[in-house]
């Protein structure tokens, strides 16, 4: 029965079932991804006291990376300002790192399909942004807030200097790539910079990673700069 969870259907009135199964059940080491399931399937029940059991749970210490990350996606199932409250203040209590850029990105992207509540991360969100495995989903996230015109750039100009700084280093690798390539088109630092003003974010993941990451990190910075 444990093993077809993932294939059915939840209800508000099997919360209290779920959570007993959480608490006493003896789970295996490979079946971590199972647990994260069973979370992810807790956040989708609209509920005040799902806040309070998801926060409790990411708290313990015998939480694993692997589940915070599961919890931090079921929260976002809530489709509300108060989940990304909450979102903000587990983070900020304790910032999952993967090895795994998926678990980051995949996380990030459900905070942009939900732009209408997780604007409330900003500008929180970059104080994540000098750990090297939240540098793009940061800057992506808060591009895609920018664009949408649901927060202003002025709010992170504190931060200005630091994207500037990042955005260098990436042109260095940039610029490391392109020398190994077989082309003889030259790129520029200007290149970039006109790059991140026609390049819509669509077709950015197109681009050497590099490329990308010098893309919207400058896109970010001219939207500082402008005021816009």
């Amino acid at each position: 029965a444990i093993k077809s969870f993932d294939r059915l259907s939840i209800e508000k009135e099997d919360f209290s079932k779920l959570k007993a199964i959480l608490e006493n059940f003896d789970f295996k080491s490979d079946e971590q991804e199972l647990v994260g399931n069973i979370y992810e399937k807790i956040g989708a029940i609209q509920s005040p006291e799902i806040f309070l059991f998801l926060e409790k749970a990411y708290k313990k210490e015998t939480t694993t990376t692997q589940i915070q990350f599961a919890i931090l996606r079921a929260s976002t199932y809530q489709k509300s300002k108060e989940a990304y409250k909450k979102i903000g203040e587990l983070l900020d209590y304790d910032l999952p790192i993967s090895d795994n850029q998926y678990e980051i990105s995949s996380l990030f992207n459900l905070f942009i399909n939900d732009l209408e509540n997780a604007h409330i991360l900003y500008p929180q969100v970059l104080e994540y942004y000098s750990i090297k495995e939240y540098h793009e989903p940061v800057v992506s996230f808060v591009k895609t807030l920018m664009e949408s015109e649901k927060v202003h750039a002025k709010k992170i100009k504190s931060y200005k200097k630091m994207l500037i700084t990042n955005a260098k280093l990436e042109y260095k690798r940039l610029v490391s790539w392109n020398s190994k390539q077989a082309t003889s088109v030259s790129v520029s630092l200007s290149l970039c910079l006109s790059v991140s003003l026609s390049l819509p974010l669509s077709v950015s993941p197109c681009l050497p990673m590099c490329v990308w990451y010098v893309y919207v990190c400058l896109s970010v910075c001219l939207a500082i700069v402008t005021g816009k």
